[in-house]
């Protein structure tokens, strides 16, 4: 009889496992707006899959040694007997759903905190390098001796680079 509310319980935390993992990563993947990377996403799925072992692992523990949900029987009960173990599913459960809730929550702050973070706006150079100073007037002089260009705009484009320096 013991045995199979074991069993009984083990296989209720195992659903309840299955079901909030595939809940987690579709919660995940609903939530992903694209501009991670894929890279990202698996780290929050990873975040959310941890999440739930360490809240099966809290539910079973839990459980069997500081019940917090059943009756009055199943609560004086002795640790691994089968009033405790026929707790173990719904604690399982719980300790699950919030495990993963709670990783998910982390994953969620972290992206609103990475979306709300103030980007550092390029610094515009007032003075242009010399090397790109002399490397556009280079490729000016490619370009007029090409032919693409009038003496006019090439005489006009050198006078803008040189007042650059």
């Amino acid at each position: 009889m013991s045995d199979d509310l074991g069993i009984y319980a083990l296989g209720i935390g195992t659903v309840a496992v299955l079901t909030g993992g595939l809940i987690a990563i579709n919660i995940a993947r609903a939530n992903d707006d694209g501009s991670k990377s894929s890279a990202s996403n698996l780290n929050a799925k990873v975040r959310v899959v941890f999440g739930l072992f360490v809240g099966v692992v809290l539910g079973v523990l839990v459980s069997q040694y500081s019940p917090i949900f059943g009756s009055a029987f199943e609560l004086i009960g002795q640790p691994w007997s089968p009033a405790r173990m026929s707790l173990m599913g719904t604690h399982v459960l719980a300790f699950a759903v919030a495990g993963a809730g709670l990783a998910f929550l982390v994953t969620w702050l972290g992206k609103q905190s990475e979306a709300s973070a103030p980007v550092a706006a390029p610094v515009a150079a007032s003075v242009a390098a010399p090397n790109d100073v002399s490397s556009r007037l280079a490729e000016v002089d490619r370009v007029y001796a090409q032919g693409l260009m009038t003496k006019s705009e090439y005489d006009a484009k050198r006078a803008e680079l040189l007042k650059s320096l």
